[in-house]
């Protein structure tokens, strides 16, 4: 399986669990919901029993999601970082060494989906709090819930993503440095929905001084890492930013010579 492959299948199987785990646990916890007794689209506050099955809700609804498997799925798909390892041994002559730096990027990558977690979480208590105190149609109090759940699964799906690209790009790059590579093409998409930072660098031109680059399509590693596409730092392992579909590829060892050899002037390490 070449890497292409495994980083398709690695952000499939994340899809999967997002949708999986967050529309059932959105279906589940809005059904239960939906049993409140009404009267004309409120629920009547007066009653004690009505205050407390919403109390007893809300503190449904914060366990399930702390419950609902998501975290875990997304960590059993960042574990499988190390499958992307296993293939760049197996197809290049290089052997890869940057586990630790992986293992970082897991866990910022995990760290980083359950603050999202802990935001949504305080979101909808913040919405049933708001509701027992003020009241209202219920109907909104069902909506404000169900947006934030997508919320979270939008957010916590592009971390995750995100996190299983720059995998790859970590490993690319230490593969690059094991072999003296230090030149690099940017390789991907360029469609509607391409960021102007990685169209600009697709095009040969650097995308913060919208200058071109001296090299043109091919960039030296010293160049690289002096982008900034605003969201992460460390562009070389990050490339456009959240969601970002290209990767930097190391030319090959004579290409890179050549490359040395011709810009020699105007590299600046």
């Amino acid at each position: 399986m070449d890497i292409e492959k495994l980083t398709d299948n690695l952000i499939n199987q994340l899809k999967k669990n997002t949708n999986n785990s967050i529309d059932n646990l959105k279906s589940y916890m809005l059904n239960e919901l939906k049993r409140m007794e009404l009267d004309k689209g409120k629920v009547d506050l007066t009653s004690k029993s009505n205050v407390e099955r919403l109390k007893r809700l809300k503190s449904m609804l914060v366990t399930k999601l702390s419950a609902s498997g998501y975290e875990k799925g997304i960590k059993e798909v960042v574990k499988d970082f190390d499958s992307v390892i296993d293939v760049y041994n197996q197809n290049t002559e290089a052997n890869v060494n940057d586990i630790p730096r992986l293992k970082v990027l897991q866990k910022t990558t995990l760290k980083e989906i359950g603050g999202r977690s802990g935001l949504v979480t305080n979101k909808i208590r913040n919405e049933f709090d708001t509701y027992l105190k003020k009241g209202g149609l219920f109907k909104a109090l069902l909506n404000n819930i169900e947006s934030g759940l997508n919320s979270y699964k939008s957010a916590a799906y592009t971390i995750g993503n995100t996190g299983v690209q720059m995998a790859s790009r970590v490993v690319n790059a230490d593969i690059a440095e094991q072999l003296g590579i230090d030149w690099f093409t940017y390789s991907g998409n360029k469609d509607r929905i391409t960021r102007q930072f990685c169209k600009d660098i697709l095009n040969g031109i650097n995308p913060n001084t919208k200058a071109p680059n001296f090299s043109g399509r091919y960039w030296h590693i010293s160049e690289i890492r002096k982008l900034d596409n605003g969201q992460i730092a460390n562009c070389l392992d990050s490339g456009g930013g959240y969601n970002c579909r290209h990767d930097w590829l190391q030319v090959s060892q004579a290409k890179n010579a050549e490359l040395n050899e011709k810009y020699s002037s105007k590299i600046k390490n």
